[in-house]
């Protein structure tokens, strides 16, 4: 009758994280900031060897045997992302003129992010433990950038040109070949369980389906300058999370977790639009009107035909997520009731990101056809794969923080803070994921009212600001490979660069959790 009355509880708890499942949980491309959870998030992410509530399906399953009874908690993450880029001046005139460009910065406000995770036992199985919850990375969902750089000036010498260039596109339109736009849904249905096989040793795993849905535009130039649309999902790619926590003393906790590496094949449509081919707004303009520098609008849709000569927007996209590794040590310092005084932990975490050199776009359409150089009329030209180049490397993340319980089973103070080295290298730096080495400051506060727990977290993290000189982003031309090699396999590089200029971010964090244990 005891197991009847908690799998009730069980049901419910599970019915709460399927509910959850139509809230719109966000994420850009994983990982980029990888703490969940406002208990985990005010201790800096320190948590892979406490790993004490439902969180524990994310941070290390193991810690599920830590818990007793039903625990259901209930989060979301409120986020403001703060990226900005200052495009370097550039050359154009055969070098005789040089254009300079206002900043652009990440135009989406505060965004949340919810999250539902549980624990639940049973007195049949005093040796195990489950879990179950749904998640997603900790970042934004949403990010909108201008389509092009707006140019500020121009200048020949001494001598301030910027009126020549308006409505001259050639000369005006720059666009933005790193991110548009983007709309991203990246969420981990969560199944875990754990077995303690000893009683200071224990395992756990979470199984767990990624599933990705997205919308991302990026600006091309080249022959056909405009905004590629891509609207793609893969709504099932097998992965896990894989734990052992283990005490060799009451005060020393050990804690190490493994998710391990997944693809994402992501399909679905393609639509390119060019930018309008007269003045930036696409009307004639009086005498005495000036015409102003941009933005340029869009126009029309490309028609995309496949080998056969039919209609066909297909497109595959693929992602890597990088296997990921975290290993804590936890030391605990109890009062003489043997509660909890005070705990510290330190955790790092190694993510194999070189596994991702690129992301690959590849339109099932072979060809296209694009307005004439000279005259009425489009010629047919061939549709290249869109291999966006990022060739990460892998990155190393330090953890240090804890929990002060200044009134025993009332309230509880956190601190933490974190550093993370970069997974791109200089030369690859995007506006849309600037992953510059980053620090980071936490604190947080947790409140106990006898069933429930209420915990509030905040989190600063601060990007290395970085001035790329050197840069092979390169701007999209569709009409051509991006790497074209001579006759002696020599590569010779088509495509321009636009990626040079100073990246800078942050990004503020409030969390909120809600849990109840029964």
């Amino acid at each position: 009758m005891r197991d009847f009355l908690k799998l009730r509880q069980v049901l419910a708890a599970t019915a709460g994280v399927l509910c959850a499942s139509g809230v719109a949980f966000g994420s850009g491309f994983e990982p980029e900031y990888a703490d969940n959870g406002a208990k985990a998030l005010g201790r800096g992410g320190a948590f892979v060897a406490k790993a004490d509530d439902p969180s524990a399906i994310y941070y290390n399953p193991a810690g599920l045997s830590k818990q007793e009874g039903v625990g259901i908690e209930v989060g979301v993450h409120l986020l403001d992302l703060n990226y900005k880029f200052q495009p370097a001046d550039d050359k154009i005139a055969a070098g005789r003129e040089t254009r300079s460009f206002e900043s652009m910065e990440q135009k989406e406000g505060w965004q949340a992010i919810p999250m539902v995770f549980a624990h639940f036992d049973f007195d049949a199985l005093k040796d195990w433990d489950f879990g179950a919850g749904i998640y997603g990375p900790a970042t934004v969902p949403h990010r909108r950038y201008s389509n092009q750089f707006k140019v500020k000036s121009v200048m020949r010498g001494e001598s301030d040109v910027t009126d020549s260039i308006r409505g001259d596109q050639q000369r005006s339109l720059v666009p933005n070949g790193m991110i548009v736009d983007e709309d991203v849904l990246l969420m981990f249905p969560t199944l875990s369980v754990a077995y303690r096989i000893l009683p200071e040793l224990s395992v756990g795993v979470s199984l767990q389906a990624a599933m990705f849905t997205g919308d991302m535009s990026i600006a091309i130039g080249g022959a056909v300058p405009g905004v590629v649309s891509l609207d793609v999902s893969d709504w099932f790619t097998p992965t896990a999370v894989i734990g052992v926590a283990y005490e060799p003393l009451p005060s020393v906790q050990l804690g190490l977790s493994l998710r391990p590496p997944f693809e994402l094949d992501a399909q679905g449509s393609a639509k390119i639009t060019r930018f309008y081919g007269n003045t930036p707004t696409g009307r004639e303009y009086g005498e005495n009107e000036q015409i102003p520098l941009g933005p340029w609008e869009l126009n029309d849709d490309l028609v995309l035909y496949d080998a056969n000569g039919k209609k066909d927007d297909g497109v595959h996209m693929k992602l890597h997520d990088p296997l990921m590794l975290r290993a804590g040590v936890r030391y605990v310092n109890f009062r003489a009731d043997g509660s909890e005084r005070f705990d510290i932990e330190f955790d790092y975490m190694w993510e194999m990101q070189e596994m991702h050199d690129s992301i690959e776009v590849s339109f099932d359409a072979k060809t296209t056809q694009v307005p004439a150089d000279e005259g009425d009329g489009y010629i047919e030209v061939d549709l290249p794969r869109m291999n966006d180049k990022r060739n990460y490397r892998n990155t190393h993340s330090f953890r240090l923080g804890g929990d002060w319980n200044v009134i025993p089973q009332l309230l509880t103070l956190r601190l933490g803070g974190n550093y993370e080295t970069s997974q791109s290298p200089e030369e690859n730096t995007h506006l849309d994921f600037i992953s510059n080495d980053r620090w980071g400051v936490a604190a947080g506060v947790g409140v106990h009212l006898g069933m429930f727990e209420l915990n509030f977290a905040y989190s600063y993290a601060g990007l290395i600001e970085r001035d790329v000189t050197d840069s092979d982003v390169r701007l999209v031309d569709i009409t051509s490979e991006r790497d074209k090699y001579d006759g002696n396999g020599v590569r010779q590089t088509g495509w321009k660069v636009n990626g040079n200029g100073q990246f800078e971010g942050s990004l503020h964090v409030f969390a909120l959790s809600l849990g109840m244990y029964l």
